[in-house]
């Protein structure tokens, strides 16, 4: 949370994705640690509309509450 200055609150959201290579099973290490930097970037892509949405909800939240 990053405060605004003007009485608002900005929601500022990260995300860091890290596969383990190491842990997958039945794969080859020398395999593993080749795909693994596109596998994580294709799931970071996918989690980045989750969290934007993340945001918008909380902030529709937050307004509806307002009201009542």
């Amino acid at each position: 949370f990053v405060p605004e200055g003007d009485g608002t609150t900005r929601l500022e959201l990260e995300c860091d994705v890290t596969i383990h290579a190491e842990k997958i099973p039945g794969i080859p290490n020398a395999l593993a640690k080749k795909v693994v930097p596109a596998v994580e970037k294709i799931i970071q892509k996918m989690l980045t509309p989750n969290l934007s949405g993340l945001g918008k909800a909380l902030n529709a939240y937050i307004e509806n509450e307002k009201i009542h």
